[in-house]
């Protein structure tokens, strides 16, 4: 990848030049909340033009980007001092997950970059999954140095931990952010999550249940709530709790698949089945729900279905290494606020080879 030395200030020729990128920092935190965006932060919320909301023509979908990514590598081809494609090159294999490469882009931007909340947030996740916990560590040292003691800077730590499976971590940050600011709701969400996983399930349920006060609209406690409830053996509590998720937000492959998961756990096997298909019809790439959906068909006694599940399992595994791990609601919205930019940024670059 082309190191950089200067921002390139002729981006799209005759074409207007894309906005500036939105503070993906401050969006993950959710539409409602980017009011607690810090001050220092001085990316443009502006959106600009661009083309219309289905991007299909373009690549880009909300939690794949990797067909935009042959894009970018193509504008650095041919502009290889264009620091915005290098930019959201880097961001996108960030949420492909495909870290390695993220660093090889990111890393010649960093010294222009040591005040960007998005780049260090992404930085110290990135560094951190390949192992490389200096860098890391230093990246997020950087992040809360710029943003200050505030609580969406400790919320983004505590995510940023969670990522990284550092849980006694998140739960210090998490904590820091609710004290700061107790009406946070993705805070109070994710300092469940960590709870969860440290087998503190009394703890879990009451974060959930104060997200869902601050926020009753979300359907992300209630379904934690209902993945909760499955661990301990209650699963028409689950139900109850899926439901409720899918009520506010119906196609969420998650709750689909809990939800199916939950009735087949109370002996009815053809309504699971029902539900795991509905969950893998939004997101068939999910190899975990092709292995629930085959452990349904060998309970019913349907061999051969069962061993067609996994065999894609397995599949899906060959081609995937990553962990098989549905993105939590702060990834969503960051994803979505990404790639409305990036929609916009390939849209342009359209334009100019149209003409």
């Amino acid at each position: 990848m082309p190191a950089l030395k200067r921002r390139s200030k002729k981006f799209c020729g005759s074409i207007r030049t894309p906005p500036p990128l939105t503070p993906i920092w401050a969006s993950c935190i959710c539409e409602r909340e980017v009011r607690l965006c810090h001050p220092r932060s001085s990316r443009s919320q502006e959106a600009g033009p661009g083309p219309a909301r289905d991007r299909s023509e373009f690549g880009v979908s909300l939690l794949s980007l990797a067909k935009a990514i042959p894009e970018f590598i193509k504008v650095l081809q041919s502009q290889t001092n264009h620091y915005q494609a290098q930019y959201l090159l880097g961001m996108s294999y960030f949420l492909e997950g495909d870290y390695q490469h993220a660093i090889e882009a990111l890393e010649p931007l960093a010294s222009r970059e040591k005040d960007n909340l998005d780049f260090l947030f992404v930085e110290g996740i990135a560094y951190g999954k390949m192992k490389h916990e200096k860098e890391s560590e230093s990246a997020f040292d950087q992040l809360l140095r710029v943003g200050g003691d505030t609580a969406p800077l400790h919320f983004l730590l505590g995510k940023a931990y969670l990522e990284l499976y550092e849980d006694q971590r998140a739960v210090a940050e998490l904590r820091r952010s609710i004290s700061l600011d107790p009406k946070l709701g993705f805070a109070h969400l994710n300092l469940g999550v960590a709870y969860r996983r440290l087998g503190m399930l009394q703890g879990a349920g009451k974060e959930f249940d104060t997200e869902m006060a601050i926020t009753p609209q979300e359907p992300w406690s209630y379904e934690n709530r209902g993945e909760a409830c499955l661990k301990i053996g209650q699963p028409d509590e689950a139900i109850k709790f899926y439901r409720q998720a899918l009520a506010r937000k119906p196609q969420l492959p998650k709750s689909l698949a809990g939800l199916g998961e939950a009735y087949i756990r109370k002996g009815e096997t053809a309504q699971g089945i029902r539900y795991l298909k509905d969950a893998i019809a939004i997101e068939p790439g999910m190899a975990s729900f092709h292995y629930q959906l085959g452990r349904a068909y060998l309970s019913a006694g349907r061999r051969p279905e069962a061993e067609k599940e996994f065999a894609t399992v397995e599949k899906l595994q060959a081609e995937d290494h990553r962990v098989p791990e549905a993105p939590g609601p702060v990834t969503r919205c960051l994803a979505q606020a990404f790639s409305d930019y990036v929609g916009k940024f390939i849209g342009h670059h359209a334009v100019k080879q149209e003409d």
